[in-house]
C-alpha cells in the first residue's frame, strides 16, 4: 500500500469503523457496499441531474451518483468527523461534492440549502434519528425534489412507508425498487417516489 493510500486508509478507518465501502481504495470496506446498492436505482435519476443525499455518512452514494453522471452533488451529515473524512475522500477523488455539516431537520429552515434538487436520497435515515417532526420533514423534502429515494429499516414493509408518504407528500408514483441488504444481512425496503 502506498504511503498516501495508507494515510487516507488510516484516516477513514478500518472495516469495523466504516459504514460505507470504498473498494477503489483497496482495503476500505464497510457494512454498506455503495456500488452494489446503486444498482437498485434508476440511472435516469442521476445522469445530468442534481443529487442531494440527506444523512450521507462518508458520501459513498454521492460518489456513485457522480459515476452515473450527476452534475451537482450535495451531502448533508450531522457528524463533523464524518464530514471531515468525506471531504478528504472528495479531495482525493476530485469528485466536486459539496458537504454540509448540519442537522437534516434544520437544513431547510436556513438559507444554507435553499435550492431544489432533481433527486434526493434519504437512505436508512428515517428511523435512525429521533426527529422532532418526521411528517413535517418529509413534506419539506418532497417540496425540494422531483424524485425521492427512501430506504427503510429492517422489519418495516413497503405499505407502511407508502402510507407515510401518501399522507405527507404530493408524490403520485410510489415504486418498490427492491430490498437492500448489508453485511449483517439487514433487509431494507428501497422505494422511489416521483410525480
Amino acid at each position: 500500500m502506498s504511503a498516501n493510500k495508507k494515510k487516507l486508509f488510516d484516516f477513514v478507518g478500518n472495516s469495523e469503523q466504516t459504514y460505507q465501502s470504498f473498494p477503489e481504495l483497496g482495503q476500505i470496506s464497510g457494512a454498506r457496499d455503495c456500488a452494489q446498492r446503486i444498482r437498485m436505482f434508476d440511472p435516469v435519476d442521476f445522469a445530468g441531474k442534481s443529487v442531494l443525499d440527506l444523512g450521507c455518512n462518508l458520501g459513498g452514494m454521492l460518489f456513485e451518483a457522480g459515476r452515473l453522471g450527476a452534475t451537482r452533488l450535495t451531502g448533508v451529515e450531522f457528524e463533523p468527523a464524518l464530514i471531515e473524512r468525506a471531504e478528504a475522500l472528495n479531495d482525493r477523488h476530485r469528485a466536486g461534492i459539496r458537504f454540509i455539516c448540519a442537522d437534516i431537520e434544520d437544513i431547510f429552515a436556513t438559507d444554507v440549502l435553499d435550492e431544489r434538487y432533481d433527486t434526493i436520497l434519504l437512505l436508512a435515515v428515517l428511523y435512525t434519528s429521533p426527529f422532532r417532526d418526521r411528517n413535517k420533514l418529509l413534506s419539506e423534502i418532497a417540496q425540494r425534489c422531483d424524485v425521492l429515494y427512501i430506504e427503510g429499516h429492517n422489519g418495516q414493509e413497503f405499505a407502511w412507508y407508502f402510507n407515510l408518504m401518501e399522507w405527507n407528500t404530493d408524490f403520485t408514483t410510489f415504486r418498490m425498487m427492491g430490498r437492500s441488504t448489508d453485511q449483517a444481512r439487514i433487509d431494507r425496503p428501497l422505494m422511489r417516489l416521483s410525480r
